[in-house]
């Protein structure tokens, strides 16, 4: 999730950031933390994460509220994770290779939510099933997500610039061009902004922490 956050939100939440520059810099941020989360994992072996480091380090108080502050944060999550998927990711390729209809169809509220209702249960079938097979579960949705970027890394190295602005124009009927004149001709810049970077490095650090 974080992953397609960064790539495909980002440029657009901050016109003229670099994002190749933010993930230089956010990166030994992003090691020390992660070190730090290896190393509290070995001296403190305990289920709870976040919590148990908090109350034991610093006190129980601080330690409930970071946590129920983490709860909060991925429960207002939980009800965005279909219609994200379905309107960012199904709908334009289904649209694109079109099956129009069916994007059409998949993008009804009501599907998305019972869409929702069948993966949320099949996330409980997998909790209530034991740790044995959330972790095969894992597994299989981290290969599926590599495969997913590899995939994409893959086409868009094999694909030239002009290439994509051909098929970009042909499959949309629209003009590659003309959209980026019109963007730079409504205030979009068309080069590097140094305060969008850094709102950007900010931004990076946050979802690959």
């Amino acid at each position: 999730g974080a992953v397609y956050l960064y790539g495909m939100w980002a440029a657009g939440l901050f016109p003229g950031v670099d994002l190749t520059l933010t993930a230089w810099v956010a990166a030994p941020v992003c090691l020390v933390i992660g070190l730090f989360y290896a190393l509290f994992s070995v001296i403190m072996p305990r289920s709870g994460g976040d919590y148990v480091w908090a109350t034991r380090i610093l006190h129980p108080a601080i330690g409930f509220s970071m946590v129920f502050f983490i709860f909060i944060v991925l429960m207002a999550f939980v009800g965005m994770e279909i219609p994200w998927a379905i309107q960012w990711g199904l709908t334009p390729f289904l649209s694109y290779l079109g099956y129009g209809n069916i994007a059409n169809l998949l993008s009804d509220p009501y599907v998305m939510m019972l869409l929702g209702v069948v993966y949320y249960a099949v996330c409980a079938v997998i909790t209530i099933r034991g740790a044995r097979a959330f972790v095969k579960a894992v597994w299989a949705s981290f290969i599926l997500i590599i495969v997913g970027i590899a995939a994409y890394v893959i086409t868009l190295l094999l694909m030239r610039p002009e290439t994509f602005a051909t098929v970009f124009s042909q499959s949309t009927g629209m003009n590659y061009q003309d959209i980026i004149s019109k963007a730079i001709a409504n205030g979009h810049p068309s080069g590097f902004v140094f305060s969008a970077t850094m709102l950007g490095i900010i931004y990076t650090i946050l979802n690959f922490t």
